[in-house]
């Protein structure tokens, strides 16, 4: 369930991956899969957050499907790129599910994340391209918005 590579092949089919996954899940013969999902969503939910135990419990649940996912009626016969598609199917709804749970639900970390939006949006004022050698030519306002977003992802991470 890893997040392959960016090929033009995967990208136009990932639409259909996800369609299929879905799919697959209305079949009643998928009915204990979507008890045990819906049941993981609900107990994580209810539970306090912890960052690093949420992690391990997504990642273990994740992994235990996908095992699942090989020998359950639904995926049976599947290729490989069919089962990995699959876990990534299911790690797409599980992860939309519970955006607003692991997301930003620890409140150090949304005062820490907005502590530092107002710390670029600062910086952002008086920082023009200019100010970090980009020559004139290279200056257009949607290569600054990228950097921008470059910058913001960068500052996140760290």
């Amino acid at each position: 369930m890893e997040g392959g590579g960016g090929d033009a092949f995967g990208s136009a089919t990932a639409p259909l991956a996800w369609h299929d996954f879905l799919e697959r899940m209305r079949q009643p013969s998928a009915g204990e899969f979507v008890k045990s999902i819906k049941g993981f969503i609900v107990t994580f939910s209810n539970r306090a957050p912890d960052p690093e135990h949420d992690s391990a419990a997504v990642q273990e649940f994740l992994e235990n499907m996908e095992g699942a996912f090989r020998a359950h009626t639904p995926w049976a016969g599947s290729s490989e790129e069919e089962l990995e598609s699959a876990g990534e199917g299911l790690e797409k709804y599980v992860m939309t599910k519970l955006f607003n749970r692991v997301f930003a639900s620890v409140p150090e970390d949304v005062k820490s994340d907005e502590e530092l939006f107002e710390k670029m949006s600062l910086l952002q004022q008086f920082i023009r391209p200019e100010n970090l050698d980009i020559k004139a030519e290279y200056q257009n306002e949607t290569s600054w918005l990228k950097l921008l977003l470059v910058m913001e992802t960068f500052a996140l991470k760290n």
